[in-house]
């Protein structure tokens, strides 16, 4: 690898951390400037946070305690009825909130429809289950909360029924941290320390009873209190009493002091109403009044949020942004501003004045195991108190890295680049090895540089990693898998697929359902405490294998057609099989047991994926056939454009027709392969553009590969570094690796004799081996975990009861298997196949290599063509190049080498020149020197002559014209080598015109733009580099030649480029004079018309001004010159012809490489050699004459005035050889 290279790929590597570097300056500055955040944040006012009421439904009752009022009392009078809520104080007003979705980021009570998405795992095996609005249902499905508390529909309790207790609320708390969550005021008070917590509440048997369990006595620590309120004072709390609500509420959550016990701890399990007993609830009315006083026992919480008055002191007081309080922002927390005492938080008789339910949440996910206890008093507080809570802040959408979403595009970008270079370098120089597996190191590296400390802050690649590994899976299934399998599936040989149909069904269906129950007795014995369905969907997930991955590694390894097709055939449809299993093993795992309760429900939905699926596939794609048919006008881009359009809304709109849960409930992938399937019998033909519609596939499967392998990196390096996983868990990798392929055997093995009889194709023992071997694990597998992992480790989880260990564990234990699939089981497959004698092992086969070597016999025959006709063209035999370009290996000490030597010697010059061959011969042998246009004589003549009067309206639209045919030109020349294409001059050229267009009412006068570019690409820079190296050579030894070698280099280049462009000027204006005299005239010798000569006159004098430029240019350098262009035509010419024989079927892709591989070999010894070629000559211009200082070198940028000979020793004229250089002497007062 070059120096330039190695160079590329270090600043590559190094980005991430570039990046970073950066992004921690910025964010410094943030820091320190805390409007600055506000601004960026955009922060939202939090109130309105409460939840809409939900059904009481008839299978629970609400109590209320014997001096509760059982009765709405007439007036909400404070003079007559106290503080009491049990009276009607008027609606609730419309609540206005800002237009939020709820999303995997977080919940937002402006679409409280959607809080049924959520799953929230626990640490004990088992789920906080979803019941966000199930409703009241059954003995352990009592309801949700917040309800409706109407006194006279309560039940009244027995006295001493439920003796409700508090201890250790008299005990004075210093300073607790007062929390802003981003939905509440939270201030915690024991957490989850339920065994040394001093603030217990004790409620008899009550929380069992209400709930139906049998049980006894349970003890509640307080877990925390927050705060629910609204923004004006019609609402704000969660329960509403006598028909309307209250300004806010307060819920203190106490947790159940079995809930973590070792012995008799409280059950999870759904059907068991004891679950009920997990939480217990104290909710608080909250009133405000203006002639209330403050409240001073809350004061100290408040202040935390935000201070009333400002903290300077002074006349000229000024708001510090201090005075907004340590929770005025989300996600932002600090102690509170005084001691407090939990007692004086309570209302008035509030152990003997409350009403009582069994209930839920109030947020996500709504599990109903809470016992409620709402207080007919309200706590008073003042109305600055309540607008002091009202200033909480909250973000859009209460999560800045859901508000900072397109940080997210950092990350792809920085990927991309990544892995754009690592996939060239990979097919140049190591195609054996996996490009995803790569990947899935950079994702790990990556990982690093953003796991550098950072003062607790995120920079912008921090933010954008995290949001990738947080990605939701039902994103990785509804965006990724349909592009990805669509594109494979189209590209498949239907009547080979239609044969090994039956073959690969039998390893898809019942093949991937032994495979997933054998798996899952793996996963079940090397993790005992996950659940047997958990592992079962694991082992389903384990099954599939990958069908991106095994096709790509069929094309690679040239395999037999019939076995490719098999184990293709049964990557496609062992995803949906998986897919099936998978949905209902982890369904099941989640408690959803009901929806598969009977065998004859089971079958319905298996029944429903299996066969629904399909149909609705064939459908939509027959739809898109129909569709692309009418569409199918040849050249049109708009209907390639619609074709295009069709295939991607076919590909997406069958997915999610078929597997969303609300429409099809079936399977998303069998009926994308469907639809696939029919689009690949029926639309191939009247595709408009094939090559556009491959291209657009190709580019959108490299970008999915990259971003989910490397996300997937990620995920494991993380998993490896975090105390979730250890050298255990490293073990079970290999073991579940090992275990996944002898499961493999088994299956391949049990099904092999009934795939024998089921189709043409007859499956040998070394195709059974191989079957097992390359039965690669990739793309699905890693969508699945990735969805598994989201719904495990929700990142807006309400309790921190999550499973983050055992989806680590997932995560790490499938990434470690696909990784090791691409490491040890795709390098060797090709060996192996070989070692079989299943690639090329049969007569047929080895007759195939004939045709290859017949077919590359063609394409040198084309190269060899090529360079004799430019040769020709050019009038320069370039012997110099045949020993570096290996299609030129059959002209070595041959005749042919010299096609002009021999035109001269048989003095029949278009006898020997090819010129009837159609690839890259180029017509005209015209002398270089020569003009092919025409002369300034000769275009005055016509003028002369001309009958018509200038019309000078008509001149910018000539010169229009004009330019577009000398552009065109220059495309051409770029086509057949004449212009070498990666060369900067050859952008000048294209450049140059479509400047020249802006200047139309002016005359013709590309050549100065021309040349004003070759200025700056050449001429401006050598003044500071030559003074640079003239103090270098000032300060060294006569021996130290290197700088004078480098300016020479310099000078060499730039002179050569300035003779390529003056030519390719030349040229494409004689050759533009041509086309447009016989487009204007209809010949080139009845030229009648003034503005049109006078177009051509422009033209001409310009070519002369040209070939003055380049008059002085030696014979040497224009030698030196050509034969980069013959070498440039050679290998245009043999690239064209390799193209010919793919697209006319004689060559396969993959036949095809080994070609590629050759040319750029070629193209790379040439490029090597026209290095060396410079550095001879700048060494031997150094060495001839070191008397002459830098500066009497200077060069002009468009000819080679000091260069005035280049001759070879006599050792040969090839690239490489010796040269020696002499120089002219400078004229006298030349500066």
């Amino acid at each position: 690898m070059s120096a330039k290279k190695m160079m590329v790929l270090l600043m590559l590597v190094m980005s991430p951390a570039v990046v970073y570097s950066q992004g921690r300056r910025g964010w410094k500055e943030l820091r320190n400037n805390r409007n600055n955040m506000v601004q960026l944040w955009e922060p939202i006012p939090m109130w309105n946070n409460f939840r809409e009421l939900q059904p009481i439904g008839d299978w629970r009752t609400i109590y209320r305690s014997p001096a509760a009022s059982d009765q709405c009392l007439s007036e909400c009078s404070r003079e007559e009825n106290g503080d009491s809520n049990a009276c009607y104080r008027g609606e609730r007003s419309r609540t206005r909130r800002r237009r939020e979705y709820t999303t995997f980021f977080g919940a937002t009570y402006a679409d409280q429809r959607r809080w049924d998405n959520f799953v929230h795992p626990n640490e004990e095996g088992d789920r906080w289950i979803n019941e966000c609005g199930t409703g009241p249902g059954g003995p352990t499905q009592w309801g949700e909360s917040p309800i409706q508390i109407n006194p006279f529909e309560t039940v009244q309790l027995e006295e001493g029924q439920v003796d409700l207790q508090v201890h250790g609320f008299d005990i004075r708390r210093t300073r607790p941290f007062v929390s802003n969550t981003g939905h509440s005021i939270q201030v915690t008070i024991c957490g989850q320390n339920v065994d040394d917590c001093d603030a217990v509440v004790t409620a008899s048997d009550w929380p069992c009873k209400v709930h139906g369990a049998n049980c006894g006595n349970d003890t509640y620590t307080l877990h925390q209190f927050h705060f629910h309120f609204g923004e004006d004072e019609t609402k704000g709390s969660e329960h509403q009493m006598c028909g309307s609500p209250r300004m806010a509420e307060m819920h203190m959550v106490l947790l159940n002091k079995r809930w973590v016990a070792e012995e008799n701890p409280v059950p999870w399990d759904l059907d068991n109403p004891e679950r009920g007993t997990r939480l217990m609830v104290l909710g608080s009315m909250i009133m405000a009044y203006e002639d209330a006083p403050a409240n001073e026992w809350f004061q100290p919480i408040l202040d935390a949020v935000y201070f009333p008055e400002p903290r300077q002191s002074g006349q000229g007081k000024k708001r510090d942004f201090r005075d907004q309080g340590l929770a005025y922002f989300a996600n932002t927390s600090g102690p509170s501003q005084g001691p407090i005492y939990l007692d004086k938080l309570l209302p008035a008789e509030w152990n003997t004045k409350y009403y009582t339910y069994a209930g839920g949440l109030t947020t996500p996910p709504c599990s109903q195991i809470a016992t409620w206890f709402i207080f007919e008093n309200a706590v008073v507080w003042s109305m600055d108190q309540l607008k002091q809570l009202r200033k909480a802040t909250t973000f859009y959408h209460f999560s800045h890295v859901h508000h900072h979403g397109y940080t997210a595009i950092l990350y792809l970008c920085v990927m991309l680049i990544i892995g754009t270079l690592t996939k060239q370098m990979l097919v140049r120089y190591a195609p054996t090895i996996p490009y995803p597996m790569v990947v899935m190191l950079w994702g790990a590296v990556i990982n690093w540089f953003a796991s550098i400390e950072n003062d607790g802050q995120l920079n912008p690649m921090q933010m954008s990693i995290r949001m990738w590994s947080n990605i939701d899976g039902h994103i990785v299934l509804y965006v990724w898998l349909p592009i990805l399998l669509f594109g494979d599936v189209i590209k498949l040989n239907f009547h080979t697929m239609v044969q090994t149909f039956w073959q690969a069904c039998m390893l898809a269906g019942p093949g991937v359902l032994l495979s997933t129950i054998l798996t899952g007795l793996v996963v079940q014995y090397l993790y005992l405490d996950w659940s047997w369905s958990f592992s079962l969907a694991i082992g389903s997930l384990l099954s599939a294998t990958d069908p991106i991955a095994v096709l790509t590694l069929m094309k690679e390894l040239g395999a037999p057609k019939g076995l490719t097709y098999q184990i293709s055939g049964e990557s496609l449809f062992n995803d949906g099989t998986s897919v099936i299993l998978f949905t209902v093993f982890f369904d099941m795992s989640r408690h959803r047991r009901g929806q598969y309760a009977s065998v004859a429900r089971l079958i319905r939905i298996i029944t429903r994926m299996i066969f629904f699926s399909p149909c609705l596939g064939i459908l939509v794609g027959a739809i898109a056939v129909y569709w692309m048919k009418k569409a199918s006008r040849r050249h049109s881009k708009t209907d390639a454009l619609v074709q295009l359009s069709v295939l991607l809304v076919a590909a997406y709109l069958g997915f999610f027709l078929s597997d969303n849960s609300k429409i099809g409930q079936a399977s998303g992938i069998l009926t994308t392969v469907a639809c696939a399937a029919v689009i690949s019998f029926r639309a191939w033909p009247f595709i408009v553009s094939r090559e556009a519609i491959e291209n657009v596939w190709a580019t959108a499967e490299h970008v999915l590969i990259t971003m989910i392998f490397s996300v997937v990196g990620i995920l494991m390096s993380r998993a490896k570094l975090s105390q979730n996983v250890n050298g255990r868990d490293v073990l079970n990798c290999i073991i579940l690796y090992l275990a996944v392929f002898a499961i493999r055997a088994v299956v391949v093995f049990v099904c092999r004799p009934f795939m024998n009889c089921m189709g043409p194709h007859k499956v040998t023992n070394k195709e059974s081996v191989f079957l097992i071997w390359g039965g690669l694990r990739g793309v699905i597998a890693i969508a699945l975990v990735l969805f598994v992992k989201s719904v495990q480790s929700g990142s807006n989880r309400t309790w921190p009861h999550d499973r983050d260990q055992q989806a680590e564990q997932i995560t790490f234990l499938v990434g470690g298997v696909v990784f090791l699939t691409l490491l040890v089981n795709a390098p060797t497959a090709r060996p192996m196949l070989k070692c079989f004698g299943l690639v090329y092992g049969t007569a047929a086969d080895k007759y195939k290599l004939q045709i290859v070597d017949h077919v590359m016999m063609r394409i040198v025959r084309a190269a060899e063509d090529a360079y004799e006709a430019t040769c020709l063209k050019l009038k320069h035999d370039a012997v110099d190049i045949i020993r570096h370009c290996s299609l030129l290996e059959r002209l070595n000490d041959s005749s042919r080498a010299t096609p002009n030597q021999l035109a001269l010697t048989d003095g029949a010059l278009k006898a020997n020149a090819k010129t009837e061959q159609p690839v890259m011969v180029i017509a005209g042998a015209i002398d270089d020197a020569v003009p092919v246009g025409f002369s300034i004589d000769m275009i005055q003549e016509h003028q002369s002559k001309a009958n018509s009067v200038e019309d000078l309206e008509k001149l910018p639209a000539l010169r229009e014209v004009f330019l577009r045919v000398v552009q065109a030109q220059y495309w051409a020349m770029i086509k057949c080598g004449e212009l070498p294409r990666k060369a900067y001059e050859s952008l000048i050229l294209i450049q140059s015109i479509d400047k020249a267009q802006d200047k139309l009412e002016e005359q013709l006068d590309d050549l100065s733009i021309v040349r004003d570019g070759l200025a700056r690409a050449y001429g401006h820079s050598a003044g500071p580099v030559e003074s640079c190296l003239t103090c270098v050579d000032s300060c060294t030894p006569a021996w130290f030649t290197s700088t004078s070698e480098f300016a020479y280099k310099i000078y060499f280049e730039s002179s050569e480029a300035s003779y390529i462009v003056m030519r390719a000027f030349v040229h494409a204006h004689g050759r533009a004079q041509r086309i447009f005299a016989e487009a204007m005239f209809g010949s080139t010798t009845e030229m009648n018309r003034a503005e049109e000569l006078i177009i051509l006159a422009e033209s001409a004098n310009q070519v002369n001004e040209a070939l003055e430029l380049c008059a002085d240019s030696s014979d040497n350098l224009r030698s030196i010159v050509k034969s980069k262009l013959v070498g440039e035509a050679v290998l245009e010419s043999a690239r064209e012809a390799l193209y010919k024989c793919t697209e006319d079927g004689l060559l396969s892709e993959e036949d095809a490489k080994p070609v590629t591989a050759k040319l750029d070999a070629d193209e790379h010894a040439l490029r090597l050699a026209r290095k060396d070629l410079s550095m001879q000559i700048a060494r031997a211009a150094s060495q001839e004459d070191r008397a002459i200082s830098l500066r009497s070198k200077k060069l002009s940028s468009n000819s080679l005035r000091n260069f005035q000979d280049v001759e070879p020793h006599a050792n040969g004229s090839e690239f490489g050889d010796n040269y020696s250089i002499t120089f002219e002497e400078e004229e006298k007062g030349e500066p």
